[in-house]
């Protein structure tokens, strides 16, 4: 069941939340995250974080750019003790951020897969 969808854009990044059926919710982010815009990512991604029992796909596949700020981002979720079970990473279509992730070891923090599933 797809329940309310909720879209931020800020400067040249779009945040957008799907909830589907009241177990997940995949937070997608378009566009460049940086230090200007990265609080929008953030409450939208702690707005999942604090609900009890609700998985989180964080969507990167559309994000051409990440600066230090949004690898700081991704850190502090994986940080998070449910992170392990609860979260995954769609990781970006474009290479500049992929390396990004590679070289940062986000994956050594968080699960990392191309569909959103296990």
């Amino acid at each position: 069941m797809l329940q309310q969808i909720d879209e931020v854009t800020d400067g040249l990044l779009a945040v957008r939340s799907t909830p589907y059926g009241g177990e997940v919710v995949t937070v997608s982010l378009r566009g460049e995250l940086d230090r200007a815009n990265v609080g929008s990512a953030e409450r939208a991604i702690e707005a999942v974080m604090i609900q009890e029992g609700i998985r989180l796909v964080i969507d990167l596949a559309d994000l051409e750019f990440l600066d230090c700020s949004g690898v700081a981002l991704l850190w502090k979720v994986g940080r998070h003790p449910d992170a392990e079970s609860r979260v995954r990473v769609i990781p970006s279509d474009f290479l500049g951020v992929g390396k990004i992730l590679s070289l940062a070891a986000v994956d050594s923090r968080l699960r990392i897969v191309k569909d959103g599933g296990n």
